[in-house]
């Protein structure tokens, strides 16, 4: 299966993320907004696409709305963002291009921070240490595609992704 994702290089992001992979004992990861995920597409077709939507990417902020979690791993621990024209608009493109694949209309943009189940007692803990501390915006500027098994069902799987940027 392949996702498109949408990366940001903003470091306090990706320090949150090394923190909570060293606290937990699992795999590293960029941070990302998955744009779509689950396309039956071939490798190359996907590659391709990615290399044309990078000509027209210009980068853009999101601003973080809300900290939240949820059971399921792909939404263990995240970072809830605004859906703005830009995001939409690149979601779009890519559903668009595919169009022979069913999409989940519900698009939900968030920045997993760790794909691990701790408890919710451990997940309201760490929410509201962030709340206070996290700036509430975030530069996106990269594109990218994975290859991975969807949907994840441990952190390990995490190890298997094979990403293009």
């Amino acid at each position: 299966m392949i996702s498109f994702w949408l990366l940001t290089e903003d470091s306090w992001i990706n320090d949150l993320i090394k923190k909570f992979a060293n606290e937990f004992k699992i795999p590293l990861f960029l941070p990302h907004i998955t744009l779509i995920s689950g396309l039956e597409i071939s490798e190359k077709d996907g590659v391709d696409f990615l290399q044309k939507l990078k000509k027209e990417f210009k980068p853009f902020n999101l601003k973080i709305i809300d900290i939240d979690f949820k059971k399921e791993i792909h939404k263990s621990f995240y970072l809830k963002t605004e859906l703005n024209d830009n995001l939409l608009n690149l979601r779009l493109s890519i559903e668009s291009n595919f169009k022979k694949n069913k999409f989940n209309n519900e698009f939900n943009p968030h920045i997993s921070l760790f794909y691990f189940n701790c408890g919710n007692n451990k997940k309201i803990k760490l929410k509201n240490e962030l709340i206070k501390k996290i700036p509430f915006v975030a530069n996106f500027n990269k594109l990218g595609l994975i290859i991975e098994s969807f949907p994840i069902k441990k952190p390990q799987d995490i190890k298997n992704w094979k990403l293009y940027l």
